[in-house]
């Protein structure tokens, strides 16, 4: 009789092993995938995408839509009236810390290229916290000089479908985006798009 129970009880002690290293094994793989699904949206920068080669890229050739912003003195500014040039097309806040990181790429780009190349930063009120005032400040303190504009009304926000910034765009002088980037971009990758413009 005691053998019995100390046989049942052995038995139940490796089904108790087999039921636990399942549920651990299960957990584990859910966990792999749950990494793999989640880590390039939590990446602080991609690489740049062209010619949609990707899921995070823009169609290639696709014509940039119509949309229009204010400039720091309050004007409307339509992004038609840069047909002709390259454009590097930004959106951003000082409330998003990826925004923050790229930003001292843009200003050494605009500083070496601005004359070749518009840089059209697109601050967004309202993300976070954003004021176009806190805009304002930051870039003052950061003594960013590259052309900055304000989204105010989200029409430019809507017609790229904005769910989350940094978001870039290379657009070259027909009007045609050849690049696109999500998150925050390296020099590298600031440059690579540049190239893509025929920039550097």
């Amino acid at each position: 009789m005691t053998d019995e129970k100390e046989q049942r009880s052995q038995e139940d002690s490796r089904k108790g092993l087999v039921i636990a290293v399942t549920i651990f094994a299960v957990v584990l793989i859910a966990a792999v995938l749950a990494y793999n699904a989640l880590a390039p949206e939590a990446s602080q920068g991609f690489d740049l995408q062209r010619n949609g080669s990707s899921s995070q890229a823009t169609s290639g050739g696709a014509k940039v839509p119509a949309f229009t912003v204010t400039d720091a003195a309050g004007e409307t500014v339509s992004i038609r009236q840069f047909e002709g040039e390259p454009v590097v097309l930004n959106f951003w806040a000082s409330t998003c810390g990826p925004c923050q990181s790229e930003m001292p790429h843009f200003q050494a780009a605009y500083e070496k290229l601005g004359a070749e190349v518009r840089f059209v930063m697109v601050d967004i009120p309202g993300f976070n916290g954003e004021t176009i005032e806190r805009a304002e400040r930051f870039l003052q303190s950061n003594g960013y000089t590259f052309p900055a504009y304000f989204d105010a009304e989200a029409d430019a926000s809507r017609a790229f479908a904005i769910t989350s910034i940094p978001r870039t765009y290379f657009i070259d002088a027909n009007g045609s985006i050849v690049a696109s980037a999500s998150g925050a971009l390296s020099q590298q990758s600031l440059a690579q798009g540049l190239e893509m413009l025929g920039v550097s």
